[in-house]
């Protein structure tokens, strides 16, 4: 079977999501499906249905949902979680670990440990394993994180999908959304379809045509890069109408802000002075950067957070670390940074020609970061907009990836799918392009009525 994919679609999901074809004259025709609300949220999938595969390929995590046109499954790792780290791990004898697996052992061998290769999708570049030898392209390391997600699936649902829609940044151009496309192929897919991640977010957070029409803006604070994006909802068509960003924020950012606090307590604790530059000092900086990351994430959620490093090797002299980090002094660290995020997201409403508040009809967050209280409430008051409530900001992008897979009919066993009664199906027929503003669309009502794993609204 052929393997096909398609650059990212500026769609979104509702009537104006469907599928295209061509007349015998050329003219574009359309076919689509009522889709269901995306209120249907977390539950267990069922195998008489159609099933529809989502993946969020992540910088720092990456996640998958499979939707059954009735609810949204979210993919657990064999850890557990939700997340899989999007790292790769490559030993001497060329045996490949993947996420949680591999990042434990970063401390360990973190020169033949590589993660963040999806910043060099489309590249030349290829990322070295000294161990083994080998020599990977980014593409080839993204595969394996496929690879593992597909494993995964298989490993809850029972079956191995074979055709999938995976989210690509906004600003991904062919040369990165093909990579991605080769990967997907790489790991065993038959046919992929791109969404950009804004379109999914906004997806994910269940707009459709009964929503008001307006903008929504997304804050997508990933662990490398922030990503602001504003689409706007209309007549049941979601699209993206501007993008800004940070390519140098992100989570990292914060974690180095805490890092250097725990470097000044080291140093004033042990009388020890450790070097970012000095390679006999990587170990117990990852090892302290480690404790940044996860005192940030309970920080989130306590006041206070305990930090305990033992046995740190700086030099001839194996030292320990023993603090509480407050709330109060996470947010003292990281409030440039949120200004800075803030910053981006006001250029972008200035560029589009909004007020930089109150215009907004919701603001959906995406990201590990988000969830921390100073973070949001800075955001809503700068921007004097709701958020989209009640979503997890981890798995928000594959959720509505997986809704997006429904709306095009991208089965994920590639087979024609179960139906049941319980949909309509539209014949739309009209010019691609035309100097009319107000242009004729023809159309009519199929019978008999679609048999789709669809309700109607």
């Amino acid at each position: 079977m052929a393997f096909g994919s398609s650059r990212p679609r500026p769609s979104g999901y509702g009537a104006r999501v469907c599928q295209k074809s061509r007349s015998a004259n050329g003219t574009p025709r359309r076919s689509f499906e009522v889709p269901p609300s995306a209120g249907a949220r977390l539950g267990i999938v069922s195998a008489s249905r159609p099933l529809y595969v989502g993946i969020d390929l992540g910088t720092t995590n990456s996640a998958a949902a499979v939707f059954d046109g009735e609810r949204v499954e979210l993919i657990r790792t064999a850890q557990g979680g939700f997340l899989t780290p999007s790292v790769v791990r490559i030993d001497a004898r060329g045996k490949v670990a993947v996420g949680a697996r591999a990042r434990k052992l970063f401390e360990q061998d973190p020169e033949n440990v590589r993660g963040e290769f999806k910043r060099l999708m489309g590249s030349q570049q290829t990322l070295h394993f000294p161990a083994s030898g080998a020599s990977k392209k980014p593409e080839q390391l993204a595969a394996e994180v496929l690879k593992s997600i597909r494993e995964d699936i298989r490993a809850q649902l029972g079956f191995v999908p074979k055709r999938a829609v995976i989210s690509v940044p906004a600003l991904f151009e062919l040369p990165q959304t093909a990579a991605t496309s080769e990967a997907a192929r790489l790991a065993g897919f038959e046919r992929v379809e791109m969404i950009q991640e804004p379109v999914a977010s906004g997806l994910g957070a269940g707009f459709r045509n009964d929503e008001h029409a307006g903008s929504y803006l997304v804050y997508d604070l990933g662990g490398g890069t922030f990503d602001a994006s504003l689409l706007e909802s209309r007549e049941g068509l979601l699209r993206v109408v501007g993008h800004d960003g940070d390519n140098f924020l992100g989570g990292r950012d914060f974690d180095a802000a805490l890092l250097h606090h725990l470097l000044e307590q080291l140093a004033e604790q042990a009388g020890c002075v450790l070097d970012r530059a000095n390679p006999e000092h990587g170990t117990a900086l990852r090892r302290l950067r480690a404790a940044a990351e996860d005192a940030k994430i309970e920080l989130s959620r306590s006041e206070e957070a305990d930090i305990f490093v033992a046995e740190l090797k700086v030099g001839e002299r194996v030292v320990s670390l023993t603090t509480t980090l407050s709330r109060q002094l996470l947010e003292q660290r990281v409030e440039p940074l949120i200004a800075r995020s803030i910053a981006v997201c006001q250029r972008l409403l200035s560029e589009s020609g909004l007020p930089l508040r109150g215009r907004l009809a919701r603001v959906i967050l995406v990201g590990g970061p988000t969830v921390m209280p100073l973070l949001r409430w800075r955001v809503a008051e700068a921007l004097e907009a709701p958020f989209a409530v009640g979503l997890d900001p981890m798995t928000l992008v594959a959720e509505g990836a997986a809704y997006y897979a429904a709306s095009i009919g991208l089965h994920a066993l590639g087979e024609a799918p179960v139906t049941s009664t319980a949909g309509t199906k539209v014949w739309l027929q009209y010019p691609a392009m035309s100097s009319d503003l107000n242009p004729y669309v023809v159309g009519k009502l199929l019978a008999p009525p679609l048999r789709a794993a669809f309700r109607k609204w």
